[in-house]
């Protein structure tokens, strides 16, 4: 009994004692949570720079609305969808204009072109119809060159001779962007080849947009808000081909 009361007690010693022991024990920490890896943002590339061609479906963002055409041209009705075609009819044999740069409002601008969209429309001089014409060019030169000439022409040809006295009397749209746009009527010559058109111009990159229609009488028509529209056109495309050759630059020639 003396042994086993010894042995009660001893156990109850070391019960308290590792009861004190806990009571003691800090509470422990809970364990830091593992920090997220460091990411990285993508740089930013750096705008396109380069030279800016338009190839293929970019040319659909350069073409003028039907609702745009009626509002341009007057009597302008029955526009026909945007084609991957191009119909080219001059001949030539008509008399040299003077002075000669007064060549270029009148003849097709698509000679070296390489690619095309283009619609067409009835006019008030059945059957004669007006069309845009969206112009593809191997490079930037060929069609800033072309449109060089018809700025010059506008300067120039504000009274000029084609077998009779002519005119081309123009509004030009000051250059934004590197976008240049003019419009103007072309009225002039003898009975053999008498040329009355409504024309409108517009150029940016390796385009030239190019629309026109016959007229007949005194025409109701705007060259500077034509000119204006198809600016606003070129000038929208622009941007968003920037943006695409910004993400997706061309990639270097072959040697």
């Amino acid at each position: 009994m003396s042994r086993r009361r010894a042995s009660v007690a001893a156990s109850a010693i070391t019960l308290a004692a590792l009861l004190t022991l806990v009571g003691c024990t800090p509470p422990s920490s809970p364990s830091p949570s593992p920090s997220a890896a460091p990411t990285t943002a993508a740089p930013t590339p750096e705008p396109y720079t380069g030279p800016l061609l338009f190839v293929g479906d970019d040319l659909d963002a350069f073409a003028l609305t039907a609702d745009e055409i009626t509002a341009t041209f007057p009597g302008a009705s029955d526009v026909g969808d945007l084609l991957a075609e191009l119909e080219q009819i001059s001949d030539g044999g008509a008399p040299d204009p003077v002075p000669a740069i007064c060549w270029a409002p009148i003849v097709e601008q698509s000679l070296w072109s390489v690619a095309a969209r283009t619609s067409t429309w009835s006019t008030p001089v059945p059957p004669m119809r007006g069309a845009q014409q969206v112009l593809q060019f191997g490079a930037e030169e060929q069609a800033a060159g072309r449109m060089d000439q018809l700025l010059s022409a506008a300067a120039q040809c504000g009274q000029f001779e084609f077998d009779g006295p002519a005119t081309f009397l123009t509004a030009t749209a000051d250059e934004v962007d590197g976008v240049r746009a003019l419009a103007g009527v072309v009225d002039g010559g003898d009975e053999q080849y008498d040329v009355r058109m409504l024309v409108a111009y517009a150029q940016v990159g390796n385009v030239l947009v190019t629309a026109f229609q016959p007229f007949e009488g005194e025409p109701t028509f705007d060259p500077a808000a034509a000119a204006a529209r198809l600016r606003a056109r070129a000038g929208a495309a622009r941007p968003a081909r920037i943006e695409k050759l910004t993400h997706q630059p061309p990639a270097p020639p072959a040697p």
